[in-house]
């Protein structure tokens, strides 16, 4: 990972600034007013307003496409590690199957049934031996 995160159960981490209305006004200076009619003056001023509206729209706009970029970011990170840890987790699953089907076979192996097949395996050709040298003599 590029940047070390701090995620944590039950924290909050709020990047965003809260959005409130605000009144904007007028930047257009004094002196260029004063020659122009009241409905002029305030068209014109209405304009600046809108502008400077707009202005921080624009800017409000921009902060929180890079806030959701950032998260974008964060969230393609944490699938990732996700599926890292799935596939880990498979794996992991793999060998705790494989281990308990080893013991499995260590019991078959090792119990008083194969104790038993062992010795049969060993006396069954002594017996047949012997009745087979009792016919042929």
């Amino acid at each position: 990972m590029d940047e070390k995160m701090n995620v944590g159960y039950g924290t909050t981490n709020n990047n965003f600034d809260s959005i409130a209305s605000k009144h904007f006004k007028s930047t257009i200076p004094p002196h260029l007013l004063t020659n122009l009619s009241e409905d002029e003056r305030f068209i014109v001023e209405a304009l600046s307003r809108l502008e400077n509206g707009t202005n921080w729209l624009t800017e409000t706009v921009l902060g929180v496409q890079k806030s959701v970029t950032g998260l974008d970011s964060k969230i393609s990170t944490l699938t990732k590690l996700m599926d890292e840890m799935r596939g880990t987790l498979h794996d992991y699953k793999n060998v705790e199957y494989k281990t308990n089907k080893l013991w499995t076979w260590k019991e078959v192996v090792s119990g008083k049934w194969a104790l038993l097949w062992g010795i049969l395996v060993l006396v069954i050709p002594s017996i047949v031996n012997f009745f087979l040298f009792k016919i042929l003599k």
